[in-house]
């Protein structure tokens, strides 16, 4: 009887313990595909896949993951193959505990053969996500290229066996339509339309575009701004319309006429019947109507393609646009007869004249400024009388005026320098007119009376 009890009790403790080795080193890896099915399959709409590992094991045992190259993915047809453009990248926080070796980064790095890409010191199970794709397919032949790949889940300082599973992968690349070939480039700049108001040379900058590839039926090339055009370092915007285009040296195809810019898509060049098209042609950038910018140096971009009817838009280029734009701070003075004399004749005694001066201020330095007169002396005849100083008053009157006006009532003109206007808080261009009076009282003296009188700007 205790023989017997013996021999079980023995049997009972050899059991546990051969269960608790096998417990300690189990490690299992499965895979799913995350877009489903059994085999990996991209193709160019669907470059990109997922590839989620469920890692499966017990907190003694440390474990890694490597991923290995079984079979390169190569074309059935003449046995090309992917090479580094097979890539693979990982989803970050898809992971909870061991370290993810793969980085997220877009496209993606080259799968390798015999690359550890996750190692767990914990013991803890865990899942991880992986994205295969083609990085880039444009210089790949057509057909259907197959390949395959497999993970191995090892013990670190352990005996546990290895697991390895094996993921076969397909990718079918179409025949390519023969991408035409247009180039468009910059003579002066390499990739820059450049303008500068101030600099003669730089009014204009030429864009050559030159169609080297065959394109067959309708076709247009269009551009649009990138963003807006900004200044450097500052709080500005350029109107697009302070630009003009305009497409020269084209007679097969249509080109734009002289054009202002826009924040729209706009037609460059149109194929001409039956999708005829100058193999040349030019794209002349310059200056329009500055009066209303402010000056300073301003960035963006230019963005072309190409359309076809029925075929997806294609980028062909894009080009940084920098635009100076100079300093305009022009005053203009034009009295009624353009003689540059303000002249009050035939007067007799008793009689008021009245003489009129336009004044007109170009600026786009974004500051305030103001006008003055400037009166050498009183108004005097070769004999030295001075006509009084009530006789002879000035007005301001405005013309659209945006900026204030000093004198909207008749006030006498004195001699030294008198501010008249002033600008808006903008420093916007503006344009007023001064009203000079002359009274000649009936006890005046007889002669010709003069002075000098000028104007001037100034920034405030």
């Amino acid at each position: 009887m205790k023989r017997k009890l013996l021999i079980g009790i023995l049997g009972l403790i050899f059991t546990s313990v051969w269960s608790c080795m096998s417990y300690a080193g189990a490690l299992n890896l499965t895979y799913t595909l995350v877009e489903g099915g059994s085999v990996l399959q991209l193709e160019p709409r669907f470059l990109f896949k997922g590839v989620q590992l469920n890692a499966t094991a017990n907190p003694s045992t440390q474990y890694q993951i490597v991923q290995n190259i079984v079979r390169p993915l190569t074309n059935s047809s003449d046995n090309s193959t992917i090479g580094d453009k097979f890539v693979v990248r990982g989803i970050r926080q898809s992971n909870a505990y061991g370290d993810l070796l793969i980085p997220p980064s877009d496209p993606g790095m080259p799968v390798r053969n015999g690359q550890i890409i996750y190692i767990n010191k914990t013991g803890n199970s865990d899942t991880m996500t992986l994205v295969y794709g083609i990085s880039d397919i444009s210089n790949l032949s057509a057909g259907l290229y197959t390949g395959q790949i497999s993970f191995t889940i090892s013990p670190i300082n352990s005996s546990a066996a290895l697991v390895t599973q094996y993921v076969n992968i397909s990718v079918k690349i179409e025949a390519q339509e023969t991408v035409p070939i247009i180039e468009i480039t910059t003579p002066v700049r390499p990739g820059v339309i450049y303008l500068n108001s101030g600099r003669e040379s730089s009014k204009v900058c030429d864009v050559s575009v030159q169609i080297k590839g065959a394109l067959k039926g309708d076709f247009s090339i269009i551009q649009i701004l990138g963003q807006p055009i900004e200044s450097l370092g500052e709080s500005k915007r350029l109107d697009p319309a302070a630009v003009n285009f305009q497409v020269l040296h084209a007679s097969k195809g249509m080109g734009a006429p002289l054009t202002p810019l826009s924040d729209r898509q706009q037609i460059v060049y149109n194929a001409g019947p039956g999708g005829a098209n100058d193999q040349e042609f030019i794209i002349s950038y310059g200056f329009g109507d500055l009066s209303q910018q402010k000056s300073g140096r301003y960035r963006s971009t230019i963005r072309y393609y190409l359309e076809q009817p029925g075929k997806p838009t294609k980028t062909l280029e894009t080009l940084v646009l920098e635009i100076e734009v100079g300093k305009i701070f022009d005053l203009t003075v034009k009295t009624a007869l353009e003689t540059g004399k303000i002249e009050f004749n035939n007067i007799k005694f008793g009689d008021t004249k009245t003489y009129g001066v336009d004044i007109e201020i170009k600026s786009n330095i974004g500051k305030r400024y103001q006008v003055a007169q400037k009166v050498a002396h009183e108004l005097v005849n070769k004999d030295g009388v001075i006509m009084p100083e009530g006789n002879f008053t000035v007005m301001t009157e405005s013309i659209d005026t945006k900026g204030a006006l000093k004198f909207t009532s008749k006030a006498p003109v004195k001699k030294g320098e008198t501010v008249l206007f002033v600008s808006d808080d903008d420093g916007s261009s503006d344009k007023f007119k001064v009203t000079y009076e002359l009274y000649v009282p009936r006890d005046a003296k007889l002669g010709d009376y003069s002075t000098s009188l000028s104007y001037s700007i100034a920034e405030i």
